[in-house]
């Protein structure tokens, strides 16, 4: 594993998806204000850049790249470190920067979990509701690893990261856990494309004691 605050980058920069509107709130304008005010919690509604001062400059430089044009990125380290309020921060760079209109979507892991169990458990079985998670245009799960570990999971992960894999779509990981440790929740073949992606590794300390 890379040391503490560096950052693992993939020189490859995928292609957007043609397809720019929300998949989810059709009427609504997708701009910064819209997703911080109905999206995000309350805790990180206003964080910018300026706010992840305690984090390294090469991070903050990345931030700012990524924002004018996104990739998928994994941001791990312990707990407290900063790796939410950090990736918040580079979505609104994003909506700042980047040249083409995106539209991110935000989820805990497991209010993820919740979601895609309750899917599979309705009439219609969860095939609507993963292809609708896997082609947003960025994708944000939060705190990867405290979902329940089953089976289930493991084959509802691989179908909405490998077609978002095939169609190069940004998403973006949180985790207290490195890659290697994943291993309940994530299938093995996906851990593997992830090692494809930029790779962030926060310090091993709770930033939110130090402040």
């Amino acid at each position: 594993m890379p040391p503490s605050n560096q950052i693992q980058k993939n020189s490859s920069m995928p292609t957007q998806n043609n397809n720019y509107d929300s998949k989810e709130i059709k009427d609504m304008y997708c701009d910064e204000v819209s997703f911080f005010k109905y999206v995000v919690p309350l805790i990180y509604r206003h964080v910018t850049l300026d706010f992840c001062d305690m984090q390294p400059q090469n991070f903050i430089n990345f931030a700012k790249e990524w924002g004018k044009k996104p990739t998928s990125v994994f941001l791990h380290g312990t707990y407290g470190s900063g790796k939410t309020q950090f990736a918040f921060a580079m979505i609104r760079e994003m909506f700042r920067s980047c040249p083409i209109k995106l539209w991110p979507r935000y989820f805990t892991s497991t209010e993820l979990d919740k979601r895609l169990l309750k899917a599979l458990k309705s009439e219609e079985g969860d095939e609507y509701e993963i292809k609708n998670i896997a082609s947003q245009d960025i994708l944000f799960i939060d705190d990867i690893g405290r979902e329940t570990k089953s089976d289930r999971l493991r084959n509802q992960y691989f179908e909405i990261f490998n077609y978002r894999y095939s169609h190069k779509l940004p998403t973006i990981l949180t985790s207290n856990f490195d890659l290697e440790d994943l291993d309940e929740v994530i299938d093995g073949s996906i851990a593997s494309r992830i090692q494809e992606w930029n790779i962030l590794r926060f310090k091993d300390r709770d930033l939110r004691i130090a402040q």
